[in-house]
């Protein structure tokens, strides 16, 4: 009976060995792949950024939905140190991601991907023009943060 118990020990230790081994490949692939994506994040804390040549930069701002108003751009002179290289959206709730917001909701996380081109210096401006800043409390609602990025 005891050859019986610790053969059964030894199957659920090796199925455990290999969950584990499993599930650390599986969380180190998708570390791998959110840095390919977005590379180093910036939020509105962090506001100066050093990168090498070919490094990817990501500037993330809060954004609260089209349906309250909020429209992010992002500006930043034709100095070739950055380009664009993509706009990102993720919904804050996890009910929105599998089923889409409901109507009126809709906040989450806007995400502007760029890649380090050349050496330099340059400032990028993310913009919130709420509610397209067509009258002056719209245009009081509307916020600008902007970056300092070095390329060595």
């Amino acid at each position: 009976m005891s050859g019986v118990l610790w053969g059964g020990r030894r199957v659920a230790g090796l199925v455990l060995a290999v969950l584990v081994v499993v599930a650390g490949a599986g969380w180190g692939l998708y570390a791998w792949r959110r840095h390919a994506t977005y590379g180093t994040m910036a939020d509105q804390q962090e506001l100066k950024v050093t990168l090498a040549t070919g490094d990817r930069l990501t500037l993330v701002v809060p954004d609260r939905g089209a349906s309250i108003g909020d429209h992010w751009t992002a500006q930043l002179p034709d100095s070739g140190v950055l380009r664009a290289v993509d706009e990102r959206f993720t919904y804050s709730s996890v009910h929105d991601r599998l089923f889409g917001p409901a109507l009126g909701g809709g906040s989450g996380t806007r995400y502007f991907i760029f890649e380090a081109s050349t050496p330099g210096e340059v400032t990028v401006t993310l913009t919130n023009c709420f509610r397209g800043c067509k009258f002056p409390a719209d245009k009081a609602e509307s916020t600008a943060t902007t970056w300092l990025v070095t390329v060595d």
